[in-house]
């Protein structure tokens, strides 16, 4: 099994026994989220095993992406984001059987997917593009419209 990063470990630390820090953390229960997981299992072929932890807090995220991507993390407010096994969800957007929430949840499993895999791409671009066109596909799929356009998709689908 892959080692998790030092600073992943500090996160899960963090939210598990800092309650300064925890403050409105909660891990999302396996049976809140299977639906998710299975529609991806499908939809990847690959069973995503160990199930990943996944996380709602804010103040969990805004730290981990500070520590990560900070000049990206300045540009705009992270939804979620995915670091080694761990998801992280900014808990003002998740609202179980949210379709637009889950979409978000739908690619960061991708994500996680993609690691599990041990699939590799080109650049993190191709990477990001996959993951947007299966949260596209989860969200026409229950009729709401794409997240990206195609346009969008294209501009996304090439390395720099």
């Amino acid at each position: 099994m892959k080692q998790i990063a030092w600073w992943t470990e500090a996160i899960i630390l963090i939210i598990s026994f800092n309650p300064a820090h925890a403050r409105g953390a909660e891990l999302v229960s396996i049976t809140e989220i299977r639906p998710l997981i299975e529609w991806v299992e499908t939809r990847t072929n690959l069973m995503l095993l160990p199930r990943p932890k996944i996380f709602v807090s804010s103040e969990a995220l805004s730290k981990l992406t500070d520590a990560v991507d900070s000049a990206e993390s300045q540009n705009h407010q992270r939804i979620a984001a995915y670091r080694d096994g761990v998801i992280l969800i900014n808990e003002d957007y998740w609202h179980p059987g949210n379709i637009a929430d889950e979409s978000v949840v739908v690619h960061e499993l991708v994500h996680y997917a993609q690691d599990v895999g041990g699939l590799h791409y080109a650049c993190s671009n191709l990477r990001e593009e996959e993951a947007y066109r299966m949260q596209n596909m989860f969200l026409l799929e229950h009729g709401e419209r794409a997240f990206l356009d195609e346009a969008d998709m294209d501009r996304l689908a090439v390395c720099h």
